[in-house]
């Protein structure tokens, strides 16, 4: 049975702890264990999103060696201090293994909206800080307000919100001070890939069906209106997971296999350093069952960060193909493709024309620390 572990009451005895783990892995006679840390990773937990968030991680840890701080808020807690608790998880074969800090805090009281306080002593200098937000995302209160301040980016998961469409449209208001992840938007991928393989039809299609979670729809309406440009109407009919997607009637056929887990899907967002336009723009196209896109700020925005990716060229324009369906497009459409090509494949030959992706349809280049891109 694993020891317990202490509670600790001050960021002082959190560092000290920490200090005391790192000390005794590096004592004579211990496996050698290499402390590596790619990022802050800090999650904040209302009570109901516990088990849930703990079973992430279990599965998480291994790809993504960090120093992990979990927010546990207990605003209705009778007393106004925290508690932490602090582990080392080892990860590897005998010879070599790779540690990993897991910080957990309990915010009580008035704690609890004043989270920074306790995060900015922790954090690893010079490593991104990405912030995971599990529930309703309360846009506007202090909490939030400050963990948007110091991080890097933000992922959320709209499939958790009770009101779909409000947290959707609030969240616009964040685009220009953090990168938005959203893992309800990731879900959607095989079947935006699905649907670019319906082009050139695709194009005049009035109405969208989506069988499945009702934030997985209205992103697949948002993204399909900014791609087309113009109106298309959403029917959506409620499911637990995405089980069919139907333009006038034609059904979207995925080639993806099973889908994938909760910690492969925050695995991924947690590879990605930069904003996503294309799902920026998706959320602002969110006006309605049939509205056009809109204009604006926040889009003219979101449209001034897709001309600075590069790779998002005519973002305007349908994005047409996925790894898969790219050799299929017609050469009348040569054009758009090549417009669209990543940074990263420009390079390659012309001849190599089913290697690129096409964002829009599946996930934007990652990019390494150092900000050079990579295909996703």
């Amino acid at each position: 049975m694993a020891p317990a572990l202490t509670r600790l009451r001050s960021v002082r005895e959190i560092q000290q702890e920490l200090l005391r783990l790192r000390e005794a892995a590096g004592a004579p006679g211990q496996t050698h264990v290499a402390r590596t840390s790619v990022m802050t990773h800090i999650a904040w937990v209302p009570t109901d999103w516990r088990s849930a968030a703990l079973q992430t991680l279990a599965g998480l840890e291994e790809q993504h060696p960090s120093r992990t701080i979990l927010l546990f808020p207990e605003p209705l807690a009778a007393d106004d201090a925290f508690e932490a608790e602090v582990e080392a998880r080892s990860f590897g074969s005998r010879g070599r293994q790779v540690s990993s800090e897991v910080i957990s805090i309990w915010l009580n009281g008035r704690k609890a909206s004043v989270p920074a306080s306790v995060v900015l002593p922790l954090l690893r200098s010079d490593l991104p800080v990405f912030l995971r937000w599990r529930g309703a995302l309360p846009t506007g209160t202090p909490p939030l307000e400050q963990l948007v301040a110091i991080a890097t980016r933000l992922i959320v998961d709209s499939g958790e919100w009770r009101d779909v469409e409000g947290g959707l449209r609030d969240l616009p208001a964040l685009f220009d001070r953090i990168a938005v992840s959203d893992i309800a938007w990731a879900r959607t991928e095989a079947w935006r890939e699905a649907l670019a393989a319906l082009w050139p039809g695709i194009r005049e299609v009035e109405r969208l069906r989506v069988t499945g979670p009702r934030a997985e729809a209205a992103l697949l309406a948002g993204w399909l209106r900014t791609r087309l440009g113009r109106p298309i109407a959403l029917e959506h009919l409620p499911a637990e997971s995405l089980a069919a997607v139907e333009v006038d009637g034609v059904p979207a056929r995925p080639l993806r296999p099973e889908p994938l887990t909760s910690s492969e899907l925050l695995s991924h967002q947690l590879e990605i350093f930069t904003h996503d336009p294309v799902y920026e723009q998706a959320v602002l196209g969110l006006h309605g069952p049939s509205r056009a896109p809109p204009a604006g700020p926040a889009m003219a925005s979101a449209t001034r960060r897709a001309s600075a990716a590069g790779r998002y060229g005519f973002w305007m324009k349908p994005a047409i193909a996925s790894r898969s369906t790219l050799a299929r497009v017609s050469s009348s459409l040569n054009p758009l493709v090549r417009s669209t090509r990543t940074s990263a494949s420009s390079s390659r030959s012309a001849s190599s024309v089913s290697s690129p992706r096409i964002p829009g349809i599946v996930r934007s280049s990652r990019t390494s620390e150092n900000g050079s891109s990579r295909p996703a």
